[in-house]
């Protein structure tokens, strides 16, 4: 009897066993099915705003650089102003700088031709206004209560940076740069003083502006707000000047995480000097935007996180179901109808894996890929029905450059059952290649078996390499045109006779650099063409010429260099024209032609034509000018080519010879090369 009882109880035994045992399994599967996408959840979202803050401090001092240019050439352009101005009145007695209308008229030229100038006064040793580019009342206006004033009165300095003004008449509000006169001995006499607008600067830093969150100022070192983005009143500035002032302001050249004493927010901020002048510009970033930025690059990655969980989750639900009614009947059938049950959840999940095409989705084994969405499909430009003949070569598509990081993400698979997003390379059967950023995760061990999901990073590549061809560009051109103006002045100023003749022939070669430089400008640095050049540098003459000029020649564009030197040639062999040869009488008539040809050891060359015929007999001038220096040898040094002209009876012939290279624009060269 008690062996029949040990019978009976045997199954009850066994059957208590496998559903003990099949407990405690689905108690650790509802235990990974919240931990692992949890531990997704935590690993992608630290990944995420190290990537976010990365780029947030990267931007910020991107931007920080392009203002840092903008204030630099704007306090730069002032400087040279008040120097220009300086030497202008030179000497020059009060009683003729207060009445002289060439002064008023030379003041009136500068203001015109400086973008950011606002205006610019003389003052007297009497703290009266002598001369100024504004209409002044026929009541001396007096600035001795002018804070900058004051202090070049009192302080020897040579130029300051005042505070905020109104102007009197106008009333607009603008920054001072002045300047300091001596006599001979030394003695205080009087300023001189240039303006901006603080809108030149506020209208900029809200265009640069990323959004609500970003703070942009113009500082003096004492902590004097000059401008500033979000705009504010004087009373506010003041306000804010004084905890600035009590911070004190020091350079930063990355973006440091800091409590803003403007607001109290945390920032990401940068601090630049402008150059030797006792100002900064900052901008900063609240931590609350960057969190914002986070949150919301970091939400579908949220969301599949929680669709994994509610994956888990049905997968572990369902099989302990089915499970624990089988193991009701019969334990052993229960365990092949588990497995089953799991073998067919595993398949949908990676069906509904694969049809999610937000971004692309793989399986793969050591042997290649398994299967794969149609967004992976279109990531790498192949079809469906190709790929199901001849699969995907994983294997062929990793470069030389990639394999380690690849083994590695293999070997972090089979250990942690995850590897850490990370970027490579594809490279495609036309030899192309496709960035993407690669996170996978282990789905069967035996056979080895991992999903790989795959995003394409060929936007946001673009998108960085254009952000760096723009400022590297920006700073670029600007060091060219300034080197050109400043070879320009140099060279008037050798030859010119005085100041009057200085400032006529350096605005006429400013137009005629601006000319060209319009033309730059209106193809985005791209290139000009020739014949448009020559007929930017006629546009002056055109109620003069009445079809005298005559261009013949194929189309051309040419490089922003060529532009610049050859438009400087153009303008003073017009210039010459007009005044002593063919376009000074009716008759007269110029021929311009240009031409590609192959020099026999130097290869492809340029060839510009320049004859006059039809006016005065022309003679060889006994003195050579700065004309001659730009069309002789300027140019030929600028494209590294040959001029050559001669005086002839009928008119002047001008010849420029020139490697094509050096000429024309190499429109052929694929973006990332120009980087």
């Amino acid at each position: 009897m008690h062996q029949d009882m040990a019978q009976t109880r045997r199954p009850a035994v066994v059957y208590s066993q496998h559903l003990l045992s099949a407990t405690s399994s689905f108690h650790l599967l509802w235990l990974a099915a919240i931990l692992i996408p949890l531990g997704f959840f935590i690993g992608g979202a630290i990944w995420s705003w190290h990537v976010v803050e990365t780029e947030a401090r990267t931007s910020i001092e991107r931007t920080t650089d392009i203002l840092h240019e903008q204030a630099m050439r704007a306090f730069e352009t002032q400087e040279a102003i008040l120097t220009a101005v300086d030497q202008r009145i030179l000497g020059l007695p009060w009683s003729e700088i207060r009445t002289s209308p060439e002064i008023k008229a030379f003041l009136v030229a500068i203001n015109k031709s400086a973008a950011p100038l606002r205006g610019i006064s003389i003052v007297g040793p009497d703290d009266l206004i002598a001369a100024s580019s504004a209409p002044l009342p026929e009541t001396p206006i007096d600035l001795s209560d002018r804070e900058y004033v004051r202090q070049l009165r009192e302080v020897p300095a040579k130029s300051i940076v005042g505070s905020i003004i109104t102007t009197r008449p106008e009333g607009a509000q603008v920054i001072p740069i002045a300047r300091r006169r001596t006599t001979a001995d030394g003695s205080y006499d009087g300023v001189i003083a240039s303006t901006f607008s603080t809108n030149y600067f506020e209208s900029f830093f809200e265009h640069l502006a990323a959004g609500s969150g970003d703070l942009i100022s113009l500082v003096r070192e004492d902590g004097y707000i000059l401008a500033h983005t979000p705009r504010i009143s004087l009373a506010s500035r003041d306000r804010i000047w004084s905890r600035l002032r009590s911070a004190g302001i020091s350079e930063t050249k990355n973006a440091v995480e800091m409590e803003s004493p403007m607001d109290g927010q945390v920032r990401f901020v940068v601090k630049r000097r402008i150059g030797d002048y006792p100002v900064f510009v900052l901008h900063g970033r609240t931590l609350a935007a960057v969190r914002a930025q986070w949150l919301t690059s970091f939400a579908p990655f949220g969301l599949l996180c929680l669709m994994a969980t509610g994956l888990f989750s049905v997968f572990t639900w369902r099989t302990s179901v089915a499970t624990r009614r089988e193991q009701e009947a019969r334990s052993r059938l229960a365990v092949e109808e588990a497995n089953h049950a799991a073998d067919s959840e595993n398949a949908a999940r990676i069906s509904r894996l694969m049809e999610a095409n937000v971004f692309g989705v793989v399986s793969c084994s050591p042997d290649g890929v398994i299967e794969a969405n149609d967004a992976f499909l279109k990531m790498i430009g192949l079809k469906r029905a190709d790929f199901e003949d001849r699969g995907f070569d994983w294997k062929a598509a990793t470069g030389a450059a990639d394999r380690a990081a690849e083994d590695h993400a293999i070997a972090e698979i089979m250990k942690t059952g995850a590897c850490r997003p990370y970027e490579r390379e594809l490279i495609l059967a036309n030899g192309k290649t496709v960035p993407v950023l690669i996170g996978a995760t282990l789905y069967e061990r035996h056979p080895l078996v991992w999903i790989c999901f795959v995003l394409d990073l060929t936007e946001r590549r673009e998108r960085e390499a254009q952000q760096l061809f723009v400022m590297r560009e920006l700073n670029h051109r600007t060091k060219n045109l300034l080197t050109v103006i400043r070879s320009i002045a140099g060279q008037i100023a050798r030859t010119g006779r005085d100041w009057s003749d200085f400032n006529e022939r350096f605005s006429n070669r400013l137009s005629a650099l601006g000319d060209s430089h319009d033309l730059l400008v209106e193809s985005n640095w791209r290139g000009v063409s020739m014949k448009d050049l020559v007929h930017s540098q006629f546009r002056q003459y055109d109620d003069l010429t009445n079809g005298q000029v005559v261009t013949s020649g194929e189309a051309l564009m040419l490089s922003p260099r060529a532009a610049q030197a050859i438009g400087m040639a153009l303008y003073e062999l017009s210039t010459n024209a007009v005044k002593y040869g063919a376009l000074s009488l009716p008759e007269g008539r110029i021929d311009i032609g240009w031409e590609m040809f192959t020099h026999p050891e130097e290869g492809p060359y340029f060839r510009m034509q320049w004859r006059e015929s039809g006016g005065p007999a022309v003679v060889e001038p006994s003195r050579q000018g700065f004309g001659h220096v730009i069309i002789a040898q300027m140019t030929s040094r600028a494209l590294r080519g040959n001029v050559i002209y001669s005086f002839e009876p009928k008119g002047l012939e001008w010849t420029l010879e020139a490697p094509l290279d050096s000429v024309e624009e190499q429109a052929d060269v694929p973006f990332m090369a120009k980087i």
